[in-house]
């Protein structure tokens, strides 16, 4: 929620109200010991900040032995 200053002469201020949402889809493979996995995450109204949008995509491997 941002409230903005009261104008002059009005009685009320002004509340914006920005919802941010997130959407991820990811896959993972294991064999053995090992684990390969894929990420791809959008984010709309990033930080709460309107018309703020990001993507990103990430690629792991993790190993056990």
């Amino acid at each position: 929620n941002v409230r903005a200053a009261v104008a002059v002469g009005a009685s009320a201020s002004t509340v914006t109200t920005t919802s941010m949402e997130q959407k991820s889809i990811q896959l993972a493979y294991t064999t053995g010991g090992a684990t390969i996995g894929i990420a791809q995450m959008e984010v709309s109204n990033s930080d709460y900040t309107a018309g703020k949008d990001e993507a990103q995509s990430s690629i792991t491997l993790a190993i056990a032995f």
